[in-house]
């Protein structure tokens, strides 16, 4: 009887007069004189919001621009080609390989280019690849940049790099010294 008289009580919700009479804690004088010294410090402090970090507000007129961060485990995933465009191992070779056969092995080995739709998010994920690597170029001149995934084979960029490479070779020949022999006579 006094088991069921207990889960009888435990599944009736409390109502608000059960709580009403249930006395509070008393509060220590010292604290309610530390809670009140602490609320005038807040009311006569002369910025309130001197207290609070500004956190994440962007400033109009910037000049500086954000820097442009390698997402580290994108790098460590994908790499780019020659030509600009990003490369990645296949899924499914990491471990468990015993089981499959030659051939599944074998068209598993070569990396795979990545699909042109996710190439914009490489890119922001990695905003330096491709910078040295896999350019083309002239004569150690400046290098050939790339645009939409591809190497640019023409245009402005590849004149431009051409008569730098142009120019290079022309003053490496007027800086040699001209190799004329020294005539020396010995007079006796």
């Amino acid at each position: 009887m006094n088991i069921l008289r207990q889960l009888i009580l435990r599944t009736i919700k409390p109502s608000l007069s059960s709580y009403q009479s249930v006395p509070l804690k008393p509060i220590h004088p010292f604290r309610i004189q530390q809670q009140q010294q602490q609320h005038q410090q807040r009311a006569f402090s002369i910025s309130p919001s001197a207290h609070w970090k500004s956190i994440g507000t962007p400033k109009k007129n910037r000049k500086t621009r954000c820097k442009l961060k390698t997402h580290q485990g994108a790098s460590k995933r994908f790499f780019v080609t020659g030509r600009g465009q990003f490369k990645r191992v296949q899924a499914g070779t990491q471990h468990l390989m015993t089981g499959l056969s030659q051939t599944r092995k074998r068209k598993l080995k070569p990396m795979v280019i990545v699909k042109r739709s996710q190439t914009s998010l490489l890119r922001k994920l990695l905003p330096y690849a491709g910078k040295r690597a896999g350019f083309r170029k002239l004569d150690q001149s400046e290098t050939v940049w790339w645009r939409s995934g591809k190497l640019q084979k023409s245009g402005v960029a590849l004149k431009q790099a051409i008569q730098r490479s142009h120019a290079l070779k022309r003053s490496q020949l007027l800086s040699t010294p001209s190799s004329s022999p020294a005539t020396t006579t010995i007079s006796e």
